[in-house]
């Protein structure tokens, strides 16, 4: 049957118009790209040939089939099955074999060619786009203090370039990882997966400005461009655009041949220019203090930067970039210091400092991103609408901006859209590798989609970036929790503690980890000593303390104290202590001032994070009966796990959630289905409150606990629980650690 069907095919030329018309697709398409490159156009222009080369497919196909071309006209196919058909002879019959051999020898340079076998580079590698640009810190040749002025240029021509939708720019805190390193353009490009860089020098003395830059193509290290500029140091804003307009017309041929120019420089006047320069200094030693946990040098360098940008606006009342990075700087202040009774008091007073330069800054210039960043920092941090509105509309105006790109990802979950979460955190990490803050957002959701070999990827990539740094370490070790295994979080924290033995705030945070992979393993013994350690310093590690001993005085004072102070949702953890210790109506009181009665109706990107919260919530009311209410927080809920586990979600959280809500609304065989799938889950067995000991008193459970099956799920997570208990010994022996380490508590 199958060779009758390719005899027949051959019989009626289909098979070698097929092939024809693979060959001279190709080429069209090839001549295609180059002709449409040089222009601006629409992506759907560019898409527009392949689509129709895919469409004339099946009709080239089909006139084979039914028509023939011999010496004479074109005529409809009639001939039995098994006739000879007409065939071309003469003169027409060598131009066909000419042109065929032609096209057969263009297809076979353009493969040699693409391939590097003609002594030609190699197109980028894959995952490179063409107009992809790096620009690394512009090395300083004059005074010290001047370093900002090589710093801004670099970091300025970088926001420019990175506003520009047919380019992707590698972010700052990527490019500046290589600044002292003594690698060559081709294996700095390779680890940026870039297509070219833009370096320079830069050097102001006896008022004169001195720049010499280049941009080199990343494939070879030939240098595309270089020029020098001579100037008087006023000139600095006329020299950065005409550098910018000059990397445009080399790296962006479709942008430069439209006759559109990279964005203007931020502001004309060059005194507010150096004092912006100069705060953006201070932004980034504040970034850095924060890091290596100096509070005190980082609030002092902040206060520095606000300064200076009040006095670069000062110099330039219409200077919007000014007014939004002294937007983000106001806004990073009053986080930590304004802290008000309520929520809207406390929206109310970070408005009054934040929102002006805000508003200003988007008065002056409607397309400014990080006016967009920070107005949507501000909503989120405050707990109102118009979030998602606000960091999308920052992607838009600056594609490559990683911090908003993940930002916007945290508002996709909100809505359980957790596969789209997971897309724009790692969108975030390609185009920023080097930001440590990136890391966390990536290895979270792919702990919650349940995908272990991706999450041991980032967590390698993390490490091999990042191998001496202590935040990654403690990264590293919280990735072991979301991947079930309790003792090697265990032995990675004991790691960590000794090689960070000086840093007494890192210490304080370690100890709790190992309280918490203590629980994990169902060992309150164990977990308990270690949050003694940090109680004072550590609120959680005091609230766990009580909770483990329970101490049902501290934990009703506790309660008193925290109603009368603002709390977030993400202080639900206190009203669950309080129901595991059979305090119901404080519990009750404590969520609701917390505000979970009201967040699933919310856009809030903190629902899934505060949603065992609110399961608890609805369990009390139900139990209290309060049926109307409970019975609106299960409805919400049911949507939103149901909408979790559609877009991929697999965590013991999500599955746990489930199976409370499928109880709490007498579902019983759902609900037992969801809780083996906890119990087996790729992160179980986890500590508090999904310990078995937790959820054997959870109220949301307590449907479930006369039924036989409850008691064998419990018995399966206290084996998984004994599982990891079991394993310390030998995993403390294959880190090279002591068994039992001296710290231990047991």
């Amino acid at each position: 049957m199958r060779s009758g069907l390719i005899a027949r095919l051959r019989e009626r030329g289909v098979l070698r118009v097929a092939a024809s018309y693979a060959v001279i697709a190709w080429l069209a398409l090839q001549i295609a790209d180059v002709a449409l490159d040089p222009w601006d156009l629409p992506a759907w222009v560019h898409r527009a040939p392949l689509v129709i080369a895919l469409l004339g497919f099946p009709i080239a196909i089909a006139l084979a089939w039914f028509l023939e071309l011999g010496d004479g006209a074109v005529t409809r196919d009639a001939a039995a099955d098994g006739v000879a058909r007409p065939v071309v002879h003469g003169w027409r019959r060598h131009v066909d074999i000419a042109v065929i051999s032609v096209l057969g020898a263009i297809v076979g340079v353009f493969v040699m060619r693409d391939a590097g076998l003609l002594g030609e580079s190699a197109r980028p590698r894959l995952g490179v786009e063409s107009s992809s640009l790096a620009v690394l810190p512009f090395a300083n040749t004059g005074p010290y203090g001047d370093q900002h002025v090589s710093d801004g240029l670099s970091d300025e021509l970088r926001n420019q370039f990175s506003r520009m939708r047919s380019l992707r720019v590698t972010a700052r805190s990527s490019s500046v990882t290589f600044q002292d390193q003594s690698l060559d353009a081709v294996a700095i490009a390779g680890k940026l997966a870039v297509a070219a860089l833009l370096e320079g020098t830069v050097g102001r003395g006896s008022g004169r400005l001195q720049v010499s830059v280049q941009l080199i193509d990343g494939r070879d290290g030939k240098v595309m461009w270089a020029e020098r500029y001579d100037r008087p140091d006023k000139d600095l804003l006329t020299v950065q655009s005409e550098i910018a307009n000059a990397v445009v017309a080399a790296v962006l041929p479709r942008f430069a041949a439209s006759g559109q120019a990279a964005p203007a420089p931020p502001t004309e006047d060059p005194v507010a220019y150096d004092l912006y320069l100069l705060g953006r200094q201070k932004v980034r030693e504040a970034e850095s203090l924060e890091l290596s946990a100096d509070y005190t040098g980082a609030d002092t360098s902040k206060a520095q930067a606000a300064d200076l940008l009040r006095s670069a606006i000062k110099s330039d009342p219409k200077f919007a970039q000014a007014h939004a990075s002294l937007a983000g700087v106001l806004l990073w202040q009053a986080i930590g210091r304004i802290d008000e009774a309520s929520n809207a008091e406390q929206a109310a007073a970070i408005d009054r400092e934040v929102m002006p330069d805000i508003e200003r800054a988007l008065t002056l210039d409607p397309k400014n991103a990080e006016a967009y960043l920070v107005k949507g920092r501000l909503l989120r941090y405050t707990h109102r609408p118009g979030v998602e509105a606000a960091y999308r509309r920052a992607v838009e105006l600056d594609p490559s901006h990683a911090r908003a790109t993940v930002d916007l990802g945290w508002e996709a979950i909100a809505d359980g859209r957790v596969d789209e979460r997971h897309h724009m955190a790692m969108r975030a990490l390609d185009l920023d590798p080097m930001d440590l803050k990136l890391y966390t957002p990536a290895i979270m959701s792919a702990w919650i989609l349940g995908r272990g070999d991706e999450l041991r990827a980032v967590v390698d990539r993390m490490l091999r970036l990042f191998p001496d740094h202590a935040g990654a370490a403690t990264i590293a070790c919280d990735a072991w929790s979301y991947l079930g295994r309790p003792d090697e979080m265990l032995a990675c924290v004991t790691q960590m503690r000794a090689r960070f033995a000086p840093d007494t705030d890192l210490a304080l945070q370690l100890d709790y980890r190992a309280g918490a992979a203590w629980e994990a393993m169902g060992d309150e013994t164990g977990a308990l000593g270690y949050y003694e350690r940090v109680a004072e310093q550590d609120p959680g590690a005091a609230l766990d303390v009580m909770r483990l001993r329970r101490d049902v005085p501290a934990l009703r004072r506790l309660a008193d104290e925290s109603l009368t102070r603002r709390v977030s949702f993400f202080d639900w953890p206190i009203g669950d202590a309080l129901a595991h210790a059979g305090l119901t109506d404080e519990a009750i009181e404590l969520h609701r001032h917390a505000g979970l009665g009201e967040i699933m109706a919310s856009d809030e990107s903190a629902k899934p994070m505060v949603s065992h919260g609110v399961i608890q919530l609805a369990a009390l009311l139900k139990w209290r009966g309060d049926d109307e209410e409970a019975e609106r927080l299960l409805a919400e809920l049911s949507q939103l796990f149901e909408t979790l586990r559609r877009h991929g979600g697999r965590s013991a959280g999500i599955r746990l959630g489930s199976a409370k809500v499928y109880a709490l609304g007498g579902r019983i065989d759902e609900a037992f289905e969801q809780l083996a799938l906890a119990v087996d889950a790729l992160d179980a067995p986890q500590g508090w409150p999904f310990s078995a000991k937790g959820l054997e008193t959870d109220p949301a459970l307590a449907p479930l606990r006369r039924d036989p099956r409850f008691a064998v799920q419990m018995k399966r997570l206290r084996e998984r629980e004994a599982e990891a208990r079991a394993r310390l010994p030998e995993t403390f022996r294959r880190h090279g650690l002591a068994w039992p380490p001296e710290s231990a508590v047991p």
